[in-house]
């Protein structure tokens, strides 16, 4: 009863109601006590759907832009693409936390174990499974992969046959990579040219094509065009032409006869003298030279023959092809330092002293001299053959200085050859 007499009290006292200024008129609203609720629920449902409109607008406009390609979004490892309609939004993946985990420790090695360990030499692996280390604590140089010429002085004790063993070369390619008088014969101090492969050190002593070089070396000119150690006439033609002094290598090439003179042992006699250069012995037995004259005259004499192949600095002198058994003349007056056979591929050959000068004849099928003789200028000394190192029957003449140097028989022959 005193509530109601209470309420009645207040409304009698609360002034009228100007429904002009009133925001909220409770009169209109039936259960006037949930007038502020319906209020807030209603700024709440604005504000819901100003962020809505907003949210699409955004949504929309960035779409434009990407129409075709869907979001990425990369979280980790995880990338996920969620199509709603024309919207691609991103979905986050969270991997979950890794798991604290212990370390293991590692097994240390005591001392005089690591010091063992390191005196052993390593295991040698197959070549299978890996690259294992070589024992051998040098290496032969000789044997190293090579990319150009190098040059090697001899030594006492080497020979033409341990050279080439030792670069994994010829004899032939040392023979026609050096000029003769280095070579044959060999003596301590000379320089030699070493290739990088067997074949020929060409040396151009006139304006010629490559074409040329390849004719007389007996290779296709792209084998030297092509090659790596000619890269100064890379991507030339082969009638392109050369200059003088060029200096070729000419793979798999052959230059000719690779005849050698090797110094036969020396047979010691109670006369006479020894002649030698450097230490080298050019003779088998010590004699005085009788009536030199310098070897002048055609060893052929008057019989027929072809002028098969000329002196270059490759080949030390002529080869004179002609019958077997066609007589061989002294070129001049001298005496015979060598009659025999030649292990360097001159077949049976003779050597005369001429006093300044020495005259060879190579691949004789007779020796008719021997060893100390003197003899004079156009004297029978043996037969044309074709033992050595010969494809068939013809001489090879040389003449060489007082060096032994070998030098042109065409310009020292009366009438050339």
């Amino acid at each position: 009863m005193r509530n109601e007499h209470d309420r009645q009290f207040w409304a009698d006292e609360e002034p009228p109601i100007d429904t002009l200024q009133d925001t909220t008129p409770s009169h209109l609203v039936k259960g006037g006590q949930w007038t502020r609720y319906v209020i807030l629920g209603g700024l709440i449902g604005s504000l819901i759907l100003t962020i809505t409109v907003t949210v699409f607008v955004f949504t929309a406009s960035g779409d434009e832009k990407n129409e075709k390609e869907p979001a990425d979004v990369n979280v980790g490892s995880s990338t996920q693409v969620v199509d709603i309609g024309t919207v691609s939004l991103p979905t986050l993946t969270l991997e979950p936390s890794p798991v604290p985990q212990t370390a293991t420790p590692l097994p240390t090695a005591a001392v005089d174990e690591v010091a063992v360990a390191l005196s052993q030499p390593p295991l040698r692996v197959p070549e299978e499974v890996g690259i294992g280390r070589q024992l051998d604590p040098y290496t032969i140089s000789g044997l190293a992969s090579r990319d150009s010429v190098i040059s090697y002085t001899v030594i006492s004790g080497d020979t033409m046959t341990k050279i080439a063993g030792r670069f994994g070369l010829s004899m032939c390619t040392l023979v026609w990579s050096n000029p003769r008088h280095l070579i044959s014969p060999l003596y301590p101090g000379a320089v030699l040219n070493i290739l990088p492969v067997d074949g020929v050190f060409y040396k151009i002593e006139k304006t010629m094509s490559i074409q040329s070089i390849a004719d007389e070396t007996g290779v296709n000119p792209y084998d030297i065009i092509d090659s790596p150690y000619n890269e100064v006439i890379s991507g030339l033609l082969p009638e392109t032409m050369l200059p003088v002094g060029m200096k070729l290598i000419v793979p798999g090439g052959n230059g000719g006869s690779c005849n050698i003179w090797t110094p036969p042992v020396a047979v010691v006699s109670s006369t006479g003298t020894t002649s030698s250069r450097g230490g080298r012995a050019l003779r088998s037995c010590n004699v005085s030279v009788d009536n030199p004259g310098f070897p002048t005259n055609n060893p052929l004499g008057g019989a027929r023959y072809t002028f098969y192949q000329a002196f270059t600095s490759a080949h030390s002198g002529v080869d004179l092809s002609a019958r077997t058994g066609t007589p061989v003349y002294a070129s001049g007056s001298g005496t015979v330092i060598y009659a025999g056979w030649n292990d360097g591929g001159y077949g049976n050959a003779i050597i005369i002293d001429h006093g300044t000068s020495y005259s060879l004849y190579a691949h004789l099928s007779e020796i008719y001299v021997e060893c100390g003789q003197a003899v004079n200028s156009m004297q029978q000394i043996g037969e044309v053959g074709s033992t050595g190192n010969s494809s068939g029957p013809h001489l090879h003449f040389e003449i060489r200085d007082a060096g032994f140097v070998p030098v042109n028989p065409v310009y020292n022959v009366n009438g050339g050859l």
